[in-house]
């Protein structure tokens, strides 16, 4: 299984995507931490839709903000881990969530996420 399709996964843990990732992840490379915003301007009463600001559109918009960290040798790019921005529940910020992200990539035992 791939580490993007284990993100399809109703079961997701960030554990397992780190497993799956680990594997295809160089001794060389950096880590790149990246938030994106999936549209959702029809949304009414769905969990998780806030206002985040989007880049795309260049204004605030409806939407569920990812936060995704990756490694990169400059021709692959792996996902190691993804997080849903869920500040409405948890009061967490989104530097928050990039440190927690930032941590659990430090715990894990590869060179490469030794930061």
């Amino acid at each position: 299984m791939t580490p993007l399709r284990a993100f399809y996964n109703d079961s997701l843990k960030t554990q397992t995507v780190w497993r799956e990732a680990e594997a295809m992840i160089g001794t060389k490379g950096v880590i790149v931490i990246h938030d994106t915003t999936l549209d959702k301007p029809y949304a009414t009463k769905m969990d998780l839709v806030t206002w985040h600001w989007s880049g795309k559109h260049r204004r605030v918009v409806k939407g569920i903000n990812l936060i995704t960290l990756l490694w990169t040798d400059g021709k692959r790019r792996v996902p190691c881990d993804l997080r849903v921005y869920d500040a409405p529940i948890t009061s967490l910020t989104k530097n928050d969530r990039f440190s927690e992200v930032l941590l659990k990539a430090e715990g894990n035992e590869s060179q490469v996420c030794s930061l």
